[in-house]
């Protein structure tokens, strides 16, 4: 197939992660891929490896009215059979831009719904996501598919990490409130105060890093904690951790977690959406209830004095995510998912032919 991959962000973060995986693996699977970025996006570097005809699209807004005609005529010289759309705005131009002419997906990367309802088929992340776009937007039920972000994983099997003399524990996102890292921090300080010997690394950056630090200090734990900053090299991150913490207070899915257990690492996660339908508690990690301080040191204190158990939780979080997020498994998912939906949109006949077929009849 011939597909139009759009996405008009210009950070780092999942939703450009996701679009990156989706381009990479289409192309795996033989498929003609058109993409449409930003001129300021982050990703375009990336992009210039990849064998994809580009092109980038400015624009004001969801309300811009000259960029569905851009796009539209960038569809159609790729003559794109569908159109994959990441975001708002990529969501309303592509649906102004096909006119009908082709269908358009649109992937739901967190709970703002508002524009779903022009997509011919939403992909969400979780069946929690699924069931909840049906029941604010109405969307059908029977035009969602899900379709979880993916990884990239090593070949060859599990092999148990050795940990340091002093376990690290790791953390990794933006740092906003819905992250959670301050239940983190004070979990952290109940662990010091009950004397577990450990070290902290918190990667990431945004706008509450300031006030974390200080609620570092005020705790007492400056000399244990680690503040990186931005994570560009994720690789030498996950090598200096033991223990992988996702404390969110709302995590729509959590690549970040996909990525802890492909470096074969024990995690600990709150309840929150995502996490909630990627762990089973006990088996692949541990889940405890959200803004709890308590429940996540307890957690985490439970791994720090069973390091035999915490490598069981490693292994089997690692082959959980290589049977159903692993980057080629969701790859070919996904490509027989898209084929049949322009299969079946192509049997839909037009308005125009259908008045044709009831005045011949």
């Amino acid at each position: 197939m011939r597909i139009c991959n759009v996405m008009l962000g210009k950070g780092l973060g999942g939703i450009e992660q996701s679009f990156l995986d989706y381009t990479e693996s289409l192309l795996a699977r033989g498929h003609f891929m058109g993409v449409v970025t930003h001129p300021q996006a982050a990703v375009n570097p990336a992009l210039d490896g990849m064998n994809v005809s580009q092109t980038t699209l400015s624009n004001r807004g969801v309300w811009d009215g000259a960029a569905p005609g851009k796009l539209r005529a960038f569809i159609r010289t790729l003559r794109a059979d569908i159109v994959i759309a990441h975001g708002n705005r990529a969501v309303v131009f592509a649906s102004k831009a096909v006119r009908g002419e082709v269908p358009v997906v649109a992937v739901a990367h967190n709970y703002q719904f508002q524009y779903l309802h022009l997509a011919d088929v939403v992909f969400a992340l979780t069946h929690h996501m699924a069931a909840a776009i049906h029941e604010q937007t109405g969307f059908p039920l029977e035009r969602i598919c899900i379709m979880p972000n993916m990884i990239r994983m090593e070949s060859g099997g599990f092999v148990r990490r050795t940990w340091g003399d002093v376990p690290t524990i790791g953390a990794m996102g933006r740092f906003v409130p819905k992250k959670g890292f301050d239940v983190f921090l004070r979990a952290l300080a109940l662990l010091k105060e009950n004397g577990y010997p450990f070290r902290a690394r918190i990667g990431g950056s945004g706008p509450c890093a300031g006030k974390l630090k200080r609620l570092t200090r005020r705790l007492g734990l400056a000399e244990r904690v680690e503040f990186t900053g931005w994570v560009h090299d994720k690789q030498a991150f996950f090598d200096g951790i033991d223990l992988f913490c996702l404390p969110s207070h709302h995590e729509p899915f959590g690549i970040v977690l996909l990525e802890a257990f492909a470096q074969k690492l024990p995690v600990v996660a709150t309840d929150t959406e995502g996490p909630s339908e990627m762990i089973v508690h006990g088996e692949t990690g541990l889940i405890v209830p959200r803004a709890d301080v308590e429940a996540l040191a307890a957690a985490l204190a439970a791994l720090l004095e069973d390091e035999s158990r915490a490598r069981d939780l490693a292994g089997e979080g690692w082959r959980s995510a290589k049977l159903h997020f692993e980057m080629g498994h969701l790859a070919q998912y996904m490509s027989g998912l898209l084929e049949n939906i322009v299969a079946s949109y192509a049997s839909i006949p037009s308005a125009d032919e259908a008045a044709s077929r009831m005045t011949a009849s």
